[in-house]
């Protein structure tokens, strides 16, 4: 979708081909996170080479000079921002998900500030969502797996209480029928 959406982006021009070309780089970090948790560098580095090379020839071309210095400041702020929650928190954020948001800086941040906050947003949003789908699914498993074992004791309770209903209703005939 993405390397379909960059021409629609971007237009004909050489910012284009970073989109395209970070489009193409996203599917196989995708694929390899899910596989292995890890974003490899042989990935994300050329992703990165190819963007900044492709929007400076674009700056240069096309006089985009503006936009490149604030890609430029997008990427390090994002990357910035990226290394500071991975000391935070070291188990949330890797190596690899701090050169990622530099990348997704550089690109966002060409189209404009607003974009690199909306996409940093979305991101964290997708992720938190990913993660409370994730609990609800080991719940909902947890919860089908104890349900033969509690349905059991649900209907061993039913039948003690029913016995003890039993003996009760017993024990009221048992008196009345003694009273008379």
């Amino acid at each position: 979708a993405a390397l379909a959406a960059a021409p629609a982006l971007a237009g004909p021009r050489p910012a284009t081909v970073a989109l395209a070309w970070f489009g193409a780089a996203a599917v196989v970090l995708a694929g390899v996170d899910l596989a292995r948790h890890r974003l490899p560098d042989r990935v994300v580095f050329p992703a990165a080479a190819v963007g900044v090379l492709a929007l400076a020839v674009d700056a240069a071309v096309l006089g985009t000079w503006p936009a490149l210095g604030r890609a430029v400041a997008a990427a390090a702020v994002a990357w910035g921002l990226g290394t500071v929650a991975r000391l935070v928190q070291p188990g949330g954020f890797g190596g690899g998900d701090v050169k990622l948001l530099g990348l997704l800086g550089l690109l966002l941040g060409w189209v404009g500030w607003s974009v690199l906050a909306a996409g940093v947003l979305a991101g964290f949003v997708l992720g938190a969502l990913g993660a409370l789908l994730l609990v609800i699914a080991v719940i909902f498993i947890a919860a089908s797996l104890m349900a033969p074992t509690l349905r059991v004791y649900l209907n061993q309770s039913l039948e003690i209480a029913a016995a003890e209903q039993d003996i009760q209703d017993q024990r009221r005939t048992k008196a009345e029928y003694e009273d008379r």
